[in-house]
């Protein structure tokens, strides 16, 4: 629509880029009624610079249920001397093939999305959060790494620097890897409803 009230989100990496979109509609002096992070800090350089090619698509690839957590924490290492098209193909090897069957997967589609996933984490080692919008929802899943409540108050709590009415920090079940998916969707879409619904009737009063 050309133009506002919007409610914008984004998950992981995609809550810096709703952010920036949010930041420049909001000058622009339209109405972002809903700015939802999910389970996203705004600093995320320091995870980026963490991810070569290979931890980036091992990632991915756990990301879609690929291969699992341990697969993810333990391939890199062994991938990491092979030439990139091997270890791609290695990753599609060791999937379930009702899992590529139910994703319309295949080796090349699969490249091409770790070139781009590996293009994003590239941009995020440059990515400084700077300005403010007026709000934000932040849905908070547990981490990769430490405690929840660390996460929560160490990591997901500096959205605060960047928004100048106080934020809504909102629990949800699952990882940050699982928060969506099959388990805990419908727990999650069920918090993300309520708190749109009411983010949106809070700005229309």
């Amino acid at each position: 629509q050309p133009h506002g009230p919007y409610a914008l989100a984004g998950y992981s990496f995609g809550a810096a880029v709703a952010f920036e979109i949010a930041k420049r509609l909001e000058a622009e002096g339209e109405r972002v009624d809903f700015l939802g992070s999910f389970n996203l800090p705004p600093h995320i350089k320091y995870r980026m610079d963490e991810l070569d090619f290979t931890e980036t698509a091992a990632n991915l690839a756990m990301f879609l249920d690929l291969i699992s957590k341990r697969q993810a924490a333990e391939l890199p290492a062994e991938l990491r001397a092979l030439p990139k098209s091997r270890q791609l193909a290695r990753l599609i090897e060791l999937a379930p093939p009702e899992r590529i069957a139910e994703l319309d997967l295949d080796l090349t589609k699969f490249t091409a999305w770790a070139e781009l996933a590996d293009g994003l984490t590239g941009l995020g080692r440059t990515y400084s959060p700077s300005g403010a919008v007026r709000s934000m929802s932040v849905f908070c899943a547990v981490p990769l790494r430490g405690t929840k409540q660390d996460w929560i108050d160490n990591e997901l709590s500096r959205w605060d620097e960047f928004t100048t009415e106080p934020n809504r920090y909102i629990d949800v079940p699952g990882e940050h890897y699982t928060l969506m998916g099959p388990r805990h969707v419908t727990a999650f879409q069920s918090v993300l409803r309520k708190e749109l619904d009411r983010a949106l009737a809070d700005a229309d009063r």
